[in-house]
């Protein structure tokens, strides 16, 4: 079919330097491009040779046969083929992520030296060197995480495209009988679409479950090094929330998944029909029936995902407030133990509970709950892959141009038979016409020669090779020319001739692009004639020695018909073995043989004359049609048409038809071409789209209040450990004060600002104390006295400290909920709205959009909106807000971190802008690079037969694996864009912590009045900001991703509709009809207002009685 678009820049990496390929600077030239202009298909490199769908395919394909050979009928376990052929490159990079988590236990170990170093006023010299291992040590780790996540992503991609080839290789073989029944092409598409996807987010997670455990016992050890027995408190806190709660949680999102899927593809099946049907649908006027239809499905498909949103808010809250919850418990169990807090055991803690969080209560419930998702999708791949085959061919041979038929029986279902008993012999160069009524089973006829409707008694033999033209003219999205010669050598005489005796000669010369003009896999802008035509052509121009002809007359007016018949039937096939299935009777007195058949039988046998001298009357047994539509399914169309609609429409320029032709315009991949609608902000239309400002209102200042409490515990851990600290020690940064009775006691230094004010209150309070007859110790008694001076006793500092957890965590499931409504109802007005347009729109909408472009709207953009958005996007939100909230507190902390805050967020911006340019570009291309493989798919299932009769299968499958390169090539780009965004990121990050280790040493050194709590609050906090502003950024290029499906969603919305059928002057008359007369006055007509009249000042009468013939 369709050629898929070349690639030709060479890709960067394989020339690369080793410096290049560690920091993703080879991407610069892209990043450059990017912005200068919106990237195109012909910017994208060539696909890595290790991701090439072609050898990808065949090597799952071979295991994948092997494991059904072994398994000896059982059902293919595709994991375990997918194991033996990606496992050990994957393993390697679990082995490369768990290095990065073992090192990563380092780095609180580290924090909490250099804190100690400050709390005790080490040498300056050693602070730098401990501040340097910190800074390099997470440089390398961090980069080393990024490699292992482009590994895993990379793997990612090989699997998608070896699967994505092995189903379509699937397709090639299918039974005609499983199409409409098990399967449809809306199914195949949503198996490629989203179910794929599920595989992607599971690499990512599934070696959680062997490092998960190496990591909270090495955690767990080295907390309980620190604060004891009260380990068990943070560690019981975070499993109970982490084990059953999130297990449970999996289990029922694994359950729904499920059900989703099963909902969405009953969807997308239904979309399909529409799509396919629409023509019909337009005629009769059923576009608000199906509206209903699809807004019922929908329905029940929502009831499932909101379900789903509202679980996966409560695991979003988890995941914000766990390791918090977790230090709160370990530090009042410690407290109340009678322990003294110190800044580098509380914050050492803090990231280490941080650390087990992502494990235990991210990426464990990920990959439990991405595993079962994906356990799904791999058991619905297996059901698709065990679909039954076209069986191998029974037929026999025979002389060539002979074929045969002995008592042959056979049956699209097992309910009822289709054909009965059916013999003929047929000899070489003569001309068979088969007639009967609609479901006699002509057309099954035609199958069982083709070889796909098996037969289940008898013998059938044919020699030499097959030509067939369908039933239902199919055609795919390529030139005319590449329609007819499909996949054969180009001979220009050979052509030439084919064009002219099938009347496409004149058609051509009035295409703006002639035969080489694109005409889609609709047969855009072309008539109902003139894609039957182009389908014989194809049929014909294929030498062979038998040519099936399954009624190619019908869809073409009756001089065209003459002509087709005369010229190219009778005349230009002349010496081949003809059968042509037909209604039209004016035909059969030239056939050499007609063969009459009803019911599935063969009811006579004989020419016309020999038929007619027996009395058989051809015009009533063509009209037993009418009785029989009432009773007999249509056997004919089981497992060929029954997801189709046979136009109707006529042909009107081809012999000697003056009349102007639709101007065909060249189709390409760009998307935007056909809806001319620009989105400014889809994010904005996204939010506003539910329609509910209170809602969103809402939902603004809960998100604040979320922040500003998280914000606040974090503060005051600081805060509470500084004033534990002052209460169990006087020598951490002593200010010496002398009393009355000239003895010194020693009080921390805390508040340097405000040391003057500060020490004349203490020093007037304390000679009062010293004057006092029992006051023996005047330390003990300014701690109890120090409430005075803002230094809460214990129990009060743990009453502050649960209240403030309590409302962050009430907050934190309030804003979820929230927030995962707001975005169900913008999914459900979206859809809503884009399919109500859809119906709406005119025929050359969907006569220049592809179905697979159609569809693509429907099930990849759709299920990015309803599940992958809102996802990706509360993330964001929520890194966003946790971000200024960090940076406010290292600020407080550290008022010169200020001056580094705005220089490196200016260089942030700077690379942020740049990536994001590239990946919305990248994005868009993976969109426009799949669109074309749905279509090549659809196409594919419609014209399986065609197909399969001219043997071009293997050149199908080379080109599949084309249309798959080109968008491989895409994800690959895309998934190098954000890790190596990842990677600049952190680095920047990394500066950022450098700057304010060094900024505290500073100001140790000059001042020597430097906190050890607030050291460990602004290293601690600026170390989840690493983690966080990377993944936050890459959750951003996400969302800017996810956007590109709301905005091409939105296009949609804005497809300009038809004129309004309920208009009041379009309202005839209560006395109308009152005759069946039909009436033109200077009628002009034309498929679009962008093309030249068909029909201009037509004008007759037909008056009620009366019989037109053509």
């Amino acid at each position: 079919m369709e050629s898929a678009y070349e690639l030709h820049l060479d890709n960067p990496v394989k020339d690369a330097n080793w410096f290049s390929k560690i920091s993703f600077s080879y991407l610069i030239p892209l990043l450059r491009k990017a912005k200068a202009k919106n990237l195109e298909v012909g910017d994208l490199y060539n696909t890595p040779k290790d991701c090439e769908s072609c050898e990808l395919g065949y090597q799952l394909e071979k295991r994948s046969q092997a494991k059904i050979s072994e398994a000896k009928g059982k059902e293919l376990r595709l994991a375990i083929c997918l194991c033996e052929l990606f496992g050990l490159e994957y393993f390697g990079w679990g082995i490369m992520l768990f290095v990065y988590t073992m090192l990563n236990n380092v780095l609180p170990l580290v924090l909490a030296s250099l804190i100690r170093q400050f709390s005790q006023r080490a040498d300056t010299s050693e602070m730098y060197l401990t501040s340097a291992a910190l800074v390099l040590l997470a440089l390398a780790n961090n980069t080393l995480h990024h490699h292992c996540i482009c590994g895993m992503l990379r793997t990612g991609i090989k699997i998608r495209a070896s699967i994505s080839t092995l189903v379509y290789r699937k397709i090639i073989r299918l039974n005609q009988n499983v199409l409409g029944r098990s399967t449809s092409s809306g199914q195949i598409i949503n198996l490629l679409s989203n179910d794929l996807c599920r595989i992607d987010t599971m690499l990512l997670h599934m070696h959680t479950f062997w490092i998960l455990p190496i990591q909270v016992v090495i955690i767990c050890y080295l907390i309980w090094r620190q604060v004891g027995i009260s380990t068990l408190a943070g560690v019981l806190s975070m499993t109970i929330f982490s084990v059953p709660v999130q297990g449970y949680l999996s289990k029922l999102t694994g359950r729904l998944r499920l059900k989703i899927a099963e909902k969405t593809d009953k969807r997308v099946k239904m979309m399909t029909e529409i799509v396919s049907g629409i023509q019909v649908i337009k005629m009769y006027t059923w576009e608000k029936p199906f509206e209903n239809l699809i807004h019922f499905i929908r329905k029940s498909e929502v009831n499932e995902l909101t379900k789903s949103s509202y679980l996966n808010g409560f695991y979003n809250s988890c995941m914000v407030f766990l390791d918090r919850l977790s230090l709160f418990t370990t530090i009042v169990c410690y407290v109340l133990l009678g322990n003294s807090l110190t800044p580098d055991k509380v914050f050492s803690m803090g990231q280490l509970f941080n650390f087990l969080q992502l494990q235990a209560a991210v990426h464990y419930p990920m990959a439990v709950t991405s595993t079962s998702q994906c356990w799904v999708s791999l058991k619905r791949l297996e059901q698709f892959l065990a679909l039954e085959e076209k069986e191998e061919s029974r037929i026999q041979k025979c002389n060539k141009g002979e074929l045969s038929l002995s008592s042959v029986s056979a049956s699209w279902t097992k309910v009822v038979p289709t054909l009965k008993h059916i013999t003929l012999h047929l000899k070489p160069g003569s001309l068979c016409a088969i007639v009967g009524p609609v479901g006699a089973g002509k057309s099954s006829i035609i199958q069982v020669l083709l070889g796909e409707l098996p037969f289940s008694s008898g013998t059938t033999k044919v020699g030499g090779d097959i030509s067939y033209a369908s039933q239902q003219p199919w055609l795919f999205s390529a030139t005319a020319r590449q329609n007819i010669i499909f996949g054969l050598p180009y001979d220009r005489k050979r052509y030439n001739k084919v064009v002219k005796v099938c009347a496409l000669k004149k058609d051509f010369m009035q295409f703006p692009y002639g035969d080489h003009t694109v005409v889609g896999d609709r047969g855009a802008s072309l008539s109902g004639g003139q894609r039957a035509r182009i389908n014989l052509a194809r049929a014909v121009y294929r030498q062979a020695s038998i040519y099936l002809l399954d009624d190619p007359l019908s869809a073409v007016d009756a001089h065209v018909g003459k002509h087709l018949f005369s010229e190219c039937i009778y005349k230009y096939l002349r010496g081949k073995l003809r059968i042509l299935v037909t209604h039209q009777l004016q035909f059969l007195m030239k056939a050499d043989v007609v063969i009459v058949v009803n019911r599935g039988e063969i009811e006579a046998v004989g020419t016309y004359n020999e038929l007619s001298s027996q009395n058989l009357d051809f015009s009533k047994l063509l009209k037993l049609q009418e009785e029989d539509n009432e009773n007999v399914d249509d056997d004919d169309d089981i497992g060929i048409r029954r997801n189709s609609v046979r136009s109707s429409t006529r042909s009107t320029s081809s012999i000697d038809s003056t009349s102007d032709i639709c101007d065909v315009k060249q189709f390409d991949d760009n998307e935007t071409d056909t809806v001319k609608h620009q989105v400014k902000s889809p994010l904005k239309e996204y939010i506003m789209a539910s329609s509910d400002n209170f809602l969103i209102f809402s939902l603004f200042v809960v998100l604040i209040l979320s922040q500003g409490m998280c914000s606040g515990n974090d503060y005051w851990v600081a805060y509470w450990t500084t004033q534990e600290e002052i209460r169990h020690s006087g020598a951490s940064n002593p200010l010496h004060l002398q009393t009355s009775n000239n003895e010194t006691i020693h009080i921390p230094n805390i508040y340097p600002n405000k040391l003057p004010n500060y020490s004349y209150n203490l020093s007037t309070d304390i000679s009062n104390m010293s004057q006092k007859p029992n006051s023996s110790n005047f330390y003990d008694d300014f701690i109890y006295r120090s409430k005075i001076y803002h230094i809460f006793k214990t129990d009060i500092a743990i009453s502050i400290y649960g209240i403030l957890m309590a409302i962050v965590i009430v907050f934190m499931v309030a804003r979820s909920i929230m927030f995962f409504r707001m975005c169900m109802l913008s999914s459900i007005n979206l859809h809503r709205t884009m399919f109500t347009s859809l119906l709406a729109a005119p025929m050359r909408f969907f006569n220049t959009n592809p179905s697979g472009r159609i569809l693509n709207r429907f099930s990849k953009d759709v299920g990015a909106v309803d599940e992958l958005l809102p996802m990706n996007l509360i993330q964001t939100i929520q890194i966003g807000m946790v971000v200024v909230g960090i940076l406010v507190n290292v600020c407080v902390a550290n008022n010169y971190a200020a001056v580094a805050v705005i220089i490196l967020g200016f260089v942030f911006f700077k690379i942020y802008e740049a990536f994001k340019a590239t990946t919305k570009g990248l994005k868009h291309l993976e969109g426009v690079t799949k669109s074309p493989v749905f279509t090549y798919i659809n196409s594919t299932v419609t014209g399986l037969a065609s197909i399969r009769s001219c043997k071009i299968e293997n050149i199908l499958v080379r080109q599949f694996d084309s249309h798959q390169d080109v968008n491989t090539s895409s994800w690959w780009l895309l998934a190098a864009v954000q890790c190596g965004l990842g990677i600049w990121i952190d680095a920047l990050c990394a500066v950022f912590i450098a700057c304010i280790a060094f900024s505290f040493i500073v100001v140790q050194s000059v001042l020597g009045n430097t906190d050890g709590s607030m050291v460990g609050l602004a290293l601690q906090q600026a170390f989840i900001l690493t983690g966080m502003l990377q993944h936050g950024l890459r959750q951003a290029c996400d969302v800017i991703s996810h956007l590109t499906s709301v905005e091409r969603v939105l296009q949609y919305t804005a497809v300009e509709p038809e004129e309004h059928l309920d208009e009041p002057k379009d309202v005839p008359s209560d006395s109308w009809p009152s005759k069946g007369t039909i009436q033109f006055q200077q009628l002009y007509l034309r498929y679009d207002v962008t093309e030249p009249f068909v029909l201009k000042g037509i004008s007759f009468t037909i008056c009620d009685g009366e019989k037109v013939r053509n």
